[in-house]
């Protein structure tokens, strides 16, 4: 059984979810976390882009909700998750070898806890620099780079409420952050 679930929601971006997955592929703790895709009706070649991710990658999973909405997605990769803990990343996330391993850490240092990373929006992954400290924020909590315990989650019966796909982004990443602070798990960050 993986320790962790890394849970992605993409639709029509299979070149970048193509990265992704080559990043995580590459992750130094790897054996210890599973990724599950959510492909959430895609009409590109996203399904023929996991599969092929899966001969090298044994711990990948893809799921199909077809309904275009975000929330959904994450809810059926939450409600699929073997892991103890979730890593929420998006499609367009360039993960570092050390991401999932720097999210587990963080949760073994203290509980319970929400553990977000940085964000460094960049044009493509060649200008992607070192993180620095604008890059973590307590202001605004961005799933794409974000952990919790799948317990702590069933614990509150997070269900991300469905909105339009895009504008509901925001409100899915405002709508996780308080309902998981409200049950009382404190915001940290990992270092990547």
């Amino acid at each position: 059984m993986p320790v962790a679930t890394v849970v992605i929601a993409t639709r029509n971006r299979a070149a970048l979810l193509s990265d992704c997955l080559n990043h995580l592929g590459s992750q130094t703790a790897r054996g210890t976390f599973e990724v599950v895709v959510v492909d959430n009706g895609s009409t590109d070649d996203t399904a023929t882009v996991v599969h092929r991710h899966m001969a090298a990658m044994p711990e990948l999973r893809l799921l199909h909700v077809e309904d275009p909405n975000r929330s959904k997605a994450r809810n059926a990769g939450i409600a699929a998750a073997r892991g103890s803990w979730l890593i929420f990343c998006d499609d367009d996330t360039v993960a570092p070898p050390q991401f999932v391993a720097a999210h587990l850490a963080a949760h073994e240092r203290h509980e319970p806890r929400v553990v977000t990373g940085p964000i460094v929006n960049v044009a493509n992954a060649v200008a992607l620099g070192a993180p620095a400290a604008r890059h973590y924020s307590r202001a605004y909590f961005c799933t794409c780079n974000a952990s919790v315990s799948k317990a702590a989650v069933d614990s509150v019966g997070v269900k991300l409420h469905p909105h339009c796909f895009g504008i509901e982004v925001i409100e899915t990443d405002l709508n996780l952050k308080y309902v998981l602070l409200a049950a009382r798990l404190n915001l940290h960050f990992a270092e990547v």
